[in-house]
């Protein structure tokens, strides 16, 4: 590899956490979503051995620089995420196999290294984003970040570098974005009305905010065509959460993967669309993170399987489209009981029935 490939995943809690420069919606993130669980006791040292087990890591998925990966033997990678309430901190663990390493005289910025954004302020329309790097041995910082706000250490493992960081919360903070909501709000208003393929709806949406909202605030998008008569589905995102497909025919609830990154984020991104084609009582839903992030008293989230199964459930019974939205909506009020909402909890729930018609 030419370069270490960052990570394409928005993590944690919409209170935002990103790495690869990936942000908060404008409109509310699985470009790709990662929950961040609770921790405590985190030494960071590059040694992960004292994170909790059973933690699920994500896998790199996107290169954001450098050359495409030529399969699992050149380059892999994941990483983990959580976070320590009574610190006010987030915890990130990255794992990479490489074949081959930038080191050396020379460029930083060329060499092997992990970049992360974090974005404090969760408001619709984005904000501005802390970016760190860690190139070599030099790190630096930009946007709202300061180097004393993050620390880091990596530690070579079996295949290549750990990467530990950890964010100090309480020593940042954004600012609202009315501003930006106008701004975004006018600029899918006015694409909107040109009736454009998705592909083209979203890199003429990136490459404008990306010239509008400047560098370090970026949009989570997502959206979808339903054509009722063919009973097919066209679906584009950009760092939103992925929606769920439930198939009436297997009883069984699969994402609907598709990455890309948020919008803003580079004015070059290629977006693509997926064709999903549904059957008779098939549903599609859509969840705002604030659904698979929604916590509990012990510190547990609700977590994608929950809401997985709580999907599957409602469809088995045969709910409503309008029943299924207040199932789930119910089954994590309940999961949370008396602590108070984190995040929009928005849900929207598309079912084929008889009539061709959701």
């Amino acid at each position: 590899m030419e370069r270490m490939m960052y990570v394409n995943r928005c993590l944690a809690l919409w209170s935002g956490f990103l790495l690869l420069g990936l942000a908060w919606p404008a409109a509310a993130h699985n470009g790709a979503v990662a929950i961040a669980v609770p921790v405590d006791g985190i030494k960071v040292d590059g040694d992960l051995s004292d994170w909790p087990a059973g933690m699920r890591r994500y896998p790199i998925a996107l290169p954001e620089i450098g050359d495409k990966p030529k399969g699992p033997e050149d380059f892999r990678g994941n990483f983990r995420v959580g976070y320590d309430a009574q610190e006010h901190a987030r915890y990130v663990g990255v794992e990479v196999q490489d074949e081959s390493a930038l080191e050396g005289p020379g460029d930083a910025s060329i060499k092997d290294g992990c970049e992360v954004f974090l974005a404090v302020d969760h408001k619709e329309g984005g904000g501005p984003a802390a970016q760190w790097v860690m190139w070599g041995n030099t790190r630096k910082s930009f946007g709202t970040g300061k180097l004393e706000d993050a620390r880091v250490e990596v530690r070579q493992g079996k295949g290549g570098p750990i990467y530990e960081w950890r964010l100090d919360l309480q020593r940042l903070s954004g600012e609202p974005g009315p501003i930006r909501r106008a701004t975004v709000s006018g600029v899918l208003h006015s694409e909107m009305r040109h009736q454009l393929p998705l592909e083209q709806l979203f890199a003429n949406l990136n490459q404008t905010l990306h010239a509008r909202l400047g560098s370090h605030t970026f949009v989570c998008f997502s959206m979808a065509q339903f054509n009722p008569l063919a009973r097919s589905l066209r679906l584009a995102n950009g760092g939103c959460p992925y929606p769920y497909h439930y198939r009436a025919a297997t009883g069984e609830v699969v994402e609907l993967q598709i990455d890309a990154y948020p919008l803003g984020v580079r004015p070059d991104t290629s977006y693509r669309g997926i064709e999903v084609q549904l059957e008779l009582g098939d549903r599609v839903v859509f969840c705002s993170d604030g659904i698979a992030e929604a916590g509990n008293a012990r510190g547990e989230i609700f977590g994608f399987e929950r809401t997985a199964e709580t999907i599957r459930r409602g469809c088995q019974e045969d709910l409503s489209a309008e029943a299924l939205l207040a199932r789930i909506t119910q089954e994590v009020k309940a999961f949370s009981g008396n602590i108070p909402q984190g995040d929009d909890q928005t849900v929207v729930v598309l079912k084929v029935d008889d009539r061709r018609n959701a």
